[in-house]
């Protein structure tokens, strides 16, 4: 069976929550015996890359949103990106479909929808991926000034627009989350919405005994805005002398000593450090006493947290934080800066480990198996189960 596979994201390397998202559905099919074209975003592909794949051809595609219309001379022409197709990307599709009998098209984020009558006029049916509810994550977006809530209203406006008027043309929506798929249902018809919850491939972490030092960990784009706020939040309501005389505070990821940057005039930083973007952040996840997701926003549910939860090191987050992830009591939920202290000082006394028990529940439902079912039935869902 053949299955075009479309996404702005380059999986490689899978360093962050949308890679690892796109890297993970690319593994699965690669695994479910499928014969995948995957147009990706316009970022090189080493042979080791492709050889972590089965039966994947990758085609490269430099996609609007970061190029073209990025760069648009208007608002309207930026916010109407999202309604247009790309001509050099319709020509692309087109050669392949030409080229090859395709079964099924996958479509995963962001925002393109505008694209699902290429395939459907070919009567090949759509799966839409989605990654979060991106319009209701964008109208969380705290805004300060009466120009910067305009804007955000319109681009609101406008995603929304987007969602619900194409989402409902796909044959199957797949979403990260109960709370999403409960998103999702006020537009899209609930029997064609299908979860598949953010997962890894266990095999790439499968090393868990690195030896624990002496610090906390907080991973993330920082770009995100939920994630910068996640940490001026805790750098100004939770880090204290108590704490960093016992220990210190690592912040690693996209944009984090930019954040890290913004946020150290104004508050007490001691004994932290901003590492910035690395290649591999299980590195720093494997070895740190604990792990923290304090966020306040958000959608769908945080990769950071899978990735504690598979490497063995005790957790510690926000109801928001941990939103959409079944862990069974597994990850320390803190809600109030005196709650996220203590339970860091309890972690950093060794009083509490949760981290077997959290391992478990990622085995259980946040791996390749277990994911690798759901997404063969929706595949036999939609194609009657032909070869």
């Amino acid at each position: 069976m053949n299955l075009l596979f479309l996404s702005e994201v380059t999986p490689f390397p899978p360093n962050g929550g949308e890679k690892l998202r796109s890297y993970g559905l690319l593994k699965l099919m690669s695994e479910s015996d499928l014969t995948v074209h995957a147009i990706t975003g316009n970022s090189p592909v080493e042979s080791s890359d492709i050889s972590a794949f089965r039966n994947i051809r990758f085609y490269k595609h430099e996609f609007c949103y970061d190029h073209e219309y990025y760069k648009a001379p208007s608002r309207f022409q930026w916010y109407m990106r999202l309604f247009r197709q790309d001509e050099k990307l319709v020509s692309l599709i087109n050669n392949i479909l030409g080229q090859n009998n395709i079964d099924v098209a996958f479509i995963d984020y962001n925002f393109y929808g505008q694209y699902i009558s290429l395939f459907r006029k070919r009567k090949i049916p759509v799966i839409y991926g989605t990654h979060n509810a991106q319009a209701e994550l964008l109208n969380q977006t705290p805004v300060k000034t009466l120009r910067a809530r305009r804007s955000k209203l319109i681009q609101y406006l406008t995603n929304k627009l987007h969602e619900t008027w194409y989402f409902r043309k796909a044959n199957a929506l797949l979403v990260v989350s109960e709370n999403d798929k409960r998103y999702h249902q006020a537009f899209v018809r609930k029997e064609k919405i299908f979860v598949i919850p953010n997962f890894l491939i266990e095999s790439a972490y499968a090393e868990t005994s690195a030896k624990k030092e002496n610090y906390i960990l907080m991973t993330a784009n920082f770009s995100a805005f939920q994630n910068s706020c996640g940490l001026e939040w805790f750098i100004r309501e939770i880090w204290d002398k108590e704490l960093w005389d016992r220990t210190e505070l690592l912040v690693v990821g996209t944009h984090s000593t930019e954040a890290f940057n913004n946020i150290k005039g104004r508050y007490n930083t001691t004994h932290i450090k901003a590492v910035g973007q690395v290649v591999d952040l299980k590195y720093y996840i494997s070895r740190a006493l604990v792990s923290i997701v304090p966020l306040l926003h958000g959608s769908g549910s945080r990769l950071k947290c899978l990735e504690s939860m598979a490497l063995k090191t005790q957790l510690i987050s926000t109801s928001k934080g941990a939103e959409g992830i079944d862990h069974n009591d597994s990850i320390i939920i803190a809600d109030t800066p005196e709650e996220f202290k203590s339970a860091i000082l309890k972690a950093l006394n060794r009083e509490v480990d949760l981290t077997a028990k959290a391992y478990q529940a990622f085995i259980g439902k946040y791996s390749l198996p277990p994911n690798k079912r759901i997404f063969s039935d929706i595949i036999h869902r939609l194609t009657g189960g032909g070869k």
